[in-house]
């Protein structure tokens, strides 16, 4: 009887069992399912990204000209003020030339009050 308890104690390798199930069919079905499903949903999604991506090409042709225009037009704007801008300089170094010829002009004028109150009638 001692032996038999040891042998109930012993472990037992597991063997290797050849056999094919359902439940073996089932999972390299689902797998295989798995895998064509993967591919389908990645295709259309590589589909749509193409579709955005054409697009947002046409949208970029079709705006490019519009940019190009804006960006004429800003260099024109940046030359129109520029010339204003030395033209203001112009008018304002022609104001204080006038304000001094009108200065002097002034001081003539108070010179020459002077000396008509200066001389007797």
């Amino acid at each position: 009887m001692a032996e038999q308890g040891e042998n109930d104690m012993t472990v037992q390798r597991p063997r290797f069992d050849p056999t094919i199930n359902y439940g073996h069919l089932l999972q390299v079905g689902m797998l295989i399912l798995t895998i064509f499903g993967f591919a389908y949903k990645f295709g259309s999604f590589q589909t749509e990204v193409t579709q955005r991506l054409d697009a947002a090409d046409k949208w970029a042709l079709r705006v490019a000209p519009m940019i190009d225009g804006m960006n004429s037009s800003q260099a024109v704007q940046d030359e129109r003020i520029a010339n204003l801008s030395s033209a203001v300089v112009d008018i304002r170094n022609s104001n204080s030339q006038v304000l001094l010829k009108i200065e002097a002009m002034r001081d003539d004028l108070a010179g020459i009050k002077v000396r008509l109150q200066a001389t007797p009638k």
